[in-house]
């Protein structure tokens, strides 16, 4: 389960596009967002048969996350909490620690994920991009700062959905780790 809150409590369910992988149905699963009273936006990874995780390792899940174009610029923080399915029921196992995303006007005229497979293709696997080649200074001896330099599509956005991608999969991967202890403590008692 996955929980979003943002600063000004303007962000909509509906502005929200969340996708995670399930390599034994090799499919894409969206993840649909409710509001609560307190202005959070919680979605359920349902629809699927769960994931299990073997003892002693761990379980990376691929995900997607996106906001609409119209969603105004917002600082959110993502929690994502661990929950043992028992039957009908469950047990909150634990949650991750809070991760901090910053919602930016889009670019006008840039593509949302040229790399990505088209949500509307269940069946697609996750795409493997590159990391693209590091902005090098100018041959020409000018002043311009290498930072300041920016490859078409690649710069410093590329950058920062890059960021948010690995503090997502961090927090799957922390999911799996939580899951796993909480098996652990479930078998020695």
């Amino acid at each position: 389960m996955l929980v979003l809150t943002d600063r000004d409590r303007a962000l909509r369910p509906e502005q929200i596009r969340f996708e995670f992988y399930d390599a034994g149905s090799a499919r894409w699963h969206p993840v649909v967002f409710e509001v609560t009273d307190e202005a959070e936006n919680v979605g359920a990874f349902t629809g699927f048969g769960g994931f299990a995780v073997p003892a002693g390792r761990t379980l990376t899940v691929p995900v997607r996350l996106t906001f609409e174009a119209e969603t105004a610029p917002d600082e959110v923080v993502v929690n994502a909490a661990v929950v043992q399915r028992q039957g009908e029921d469950g047990d909150w196992v634990g949650e991750s620690g809070d991760y901090r995303l910053t919602v930016g006007p889009a670019a006008p005229g840039t593509p949302t994920a040229p790399d990505t497979p088209a949500p509307s293709d269940p069946s697609a696997p996750p795409a493997k991009t590159a990391r693209p080649p590091a902005p090098t200074a100018p041959a020409t001896g000018s002043d311009e700062d290498p930072a300041d330099t920016e490859l078409a599509s690649t710069g410093r956005e590329s950058e920062t959905y890059e960021r948010v991608l690995a503090v997502l999969s961090a927090g799957l991967v922390l999911l799996g780790a939580l899951l796993l202890r909480a098996a652990r403590r479930r078998r020695h008692r």
